[in-house]
């Protein structure tokens, strides 16, 4: 298994500019797509704050003796992940309307309410009208491309770089980009269109690195890095 680290992912397509947690986002998947791959070990570099503060409580004698980490032994990282996001495209492909309803039809459900139980709102006589009123929906498809490269830790040379594509349809999917490109909220991207794409793309790129890195290793069996073909 090779041991890698994926920084923060940039986000170039410009669409995305804005969005300031994508970039995060798309570390995220890359790193759980590389991880559930088996191939390779992810060294995290997002939790180095955290594992630091565990080292010096270790240093301070403050945690259990068989339990503290040692030091040195942080897994050092072999190539470098790094990911940009250069296609971000969301749109509507297509929409059901929910209906209209006939001035005629509205003074027939008026005239069910006479002498009866009445009605509590205006949308309850439209929907008796007609019951598809209010039912519209959306097929929206999202499509990612993600820009891979493989940095040799090393030596800093990129040893490897590849593309991978992500493309998804889901009827009543949320956007992430609203009215005018309005953002929905960083906290909403994990149940869009746009991130199961997102997902689709980092599992091919996985499987790209994995297959550039083996070419890597046949190229330069001494550890030399030679750019994969």
């Amino acid at each position: 298994q090779v041991v890698v680290a994926v920084p923060e992912g940039k986000v170039s397509a410009p669409q995305g500019r804005g969005h300031g947690d994508l970039g995060q986002a798309v570390r995220a998947q890359i790193t759980a797509a590389l991880s559930s791959s088996r191939n390779f070990v992810v060294a995290d570099r997002e939790s180095m704050d955290d594992i630091a503060d565990e080292h010096r409580l270790a240093e301070a004698g403050a945690t259990v003796e068989a339990n503290r980490p040692q030091f040195g032994g942080l897994a050092g990282a072999r190539y470098l992940i790094r990911v940009d996001v250069t296609e971000l495209q969301e749109s509507v492909v297509a929409s059901s309307s929910g209906g209209k309803v006939s001035v005629g039809g509205i003074f027939r459900v008026l005239d069910n309410f006479v002498g009866g139980a009445g009605f509590s709102s205006a949308s309850s006589i439209v929907k008796a009208a007609d019951p598809h009123v209010g039912s519209a929906s959306e097929t929206v498809e999202g499509v990612v491309g993600l820009e891979v490269r493989v940095v040799d830790v090393q030596s800093g040379a990129v040893v490897a770089t590849t593309r991978a594509h992500g493309k998804l349809q889901r009827e009543g999917g949320r956007r992430l980009f609203g009215v005018a490109g309005v953002e929905l909220g960083g906290s909403n991207f994990a149940q869009t269109v746009l991130a199961q794409a997102t997902r689709i793309a980092a599992e091919q790129a996985a499987t790209q690195v994995h297959s550039a890195l083996k070419q890597v290793a046949a190229a330069a069996p001494s550890g030399t890095p030679v750019a994969a073909r």
